[in-house]
């Protein structure tokens, strides 16, 4: 497949080792052998139809510019270090994106991570386009590499895509909670959708020593996410350091037809308290910080504005400024500023710890974060 440029014709194997090259020149991409993988897995063939973030006004203020392999540049963006979304679900009276080709920076970032070797099996949760179990495929063997998804819609695309390709791994609907069981164990396994906690099942389908990267993202506040990478021990346990990821990926979905978002109980506004506060919305973001805001409000779903950041958590709710000193709004039967405000005093005693500080331990029916040290989880 080419495109024309006035003097020069543009290939995809082209613009694939100027996407390798551009991710090595970055120090993203270290590891020569998925350097090569880069290069040969042509990306275009997983994403002919796309939506794109652009500098110009978008054709769609919701979902973006719409490109196709007729759309003057299409072959450029395909390969370019952006996130390309290939799906959208309309929910609530919103197009809400639930699937696509992720930056390559992100992809390799986590692959490296992975440390996979030569000979070693990987499951994939998230399929999504297959570009990445494409240079998964390429990188250790179609024949050791199996990948799930919830949707079968997915599924079925990615499966002629990988083909037309030349791979064929193990393709299968499943909810990514539950793993894959029928090919474990696996040395390495890595999620490309986001999700709230590490699932049992996927310590139990992982070999001792083996590795797990996945985006541990909340989904009421996805900018409190990191990446975890944790060691499989062999006592169905795995630990691990997280690693700063200010954007990830999207969450994992329960149903395939609803997007992988939380739902708020909804603000009553019946009695309304205001007073100061000296932690702004803003502040109540930063890495690390948001963190433990997510440990001490486990069931918070945050919408940030223009200038304000409103907060749920159950029955309560709070609405603050964006930069401090400020006014804070809040009601139900407790101030969860309050305990915002008392995990942000937390962070400051602690040294303002950035997400390189923090790790994740999982054990059978528990698991918890925790700041330096596995001996305590980060709880309010």
């Amino acid at each position: 497949m080419t495109h024309e440029d006035p003097g020069i014709t543009v290939t995809w194997p082209r613009c694939a080792q100027r996407l390798a090259e551009e991710l090595r020149g970055s120090g993203v991409l270290s590891d020569p052998a998925w350097r090569e993988a880069v290069g040969r897995v042509p990306r275009h063939l997983f994403v002919p139809d796309f939506y794109l973030r652009t500098g110009a006004a978008a054709e769609d203020e919701r979902k973006g510019t719409h490109f196709t392999p007729d759309t003057p540049g299409h072959l450029e963006a395909a390969y370019s270090d952006q996130t390309l979304v290939t799906q959208f679900i309309e929910y609530d009276g919103w197009p809400w994106p639930t699937s696509s080709s992720t930056a390559p920076s992100l992809m390799l970032r986590m692959l490296q991570a992975l440390d996979v070797h030569d000979g070693m099996t990987a499951l994939e949760v998230g399929t999504g386009t297959g570009y990445n179990a494409g240079l998964l495929s390429e990188r250790l063997g179609d024949d050791r590499v199996t990948s799930i998804d919830i949707d079968s819609d997915l599924i079925g695309l990615a499966r002629s895509r990988l083909e037309a390709a030349g791979y064929h791994p193990t393709l299968a609907v499943r909810d990514g909670r539950h793993g894959y069981p029928e090919a474990a164990p696996y040395d390495r396994l890595i999620a490309t959708v986001a999700f709230d906690e590490i699932p049992t099942e996927w310590i139990k389908q992982t070999k001792p020593g083996g590795i797990i990267v996945c985006d541990l993202r909340h989904s009421g506040a996805p900018w409190s996410g990191a990446l975890a990478r944790l060691e499989v021990g062999d006592d169905q346990t795995a630990v691990g350091r997280l690693l700063p990821c200010p954007v990830g990926f999207m969450s994992a979905r329960t149903h395939a037809e609803i997007p992988g978002i939380s739902d708020s109980a909804g603000m009553d506004r019946t009695v309304v308290k205001d007073r100061d506060t000296d932690v702004g919305g803003s502040t109540a973001m930063s890495p690390g910080l948001a963190l433990i805001i997510w440990q001490y409000l486990p069931d918070l779903v945050a919408y940030p504005g223009e200038d304000t950041l409103t907060v749920v958590a159950g029955d309560s709710w709070a609405e603050v400024g964006l930069l401090e000193p400020t006014r804070v709004s809040h009601g139900g039967p407790r101030d969860i500023w309050g305990v915002v405000e008392d995990a942000r005093n937390r962070w400051e005693a602690a040294g303002r710890p950035g997400v390189e500080r923090f790790g994740i331990t999982v054990e059978p029916g528990r698991q918890w974060v925790w700041l330096d040290s596995p001996v305590g989880a980060v709880t309010c």
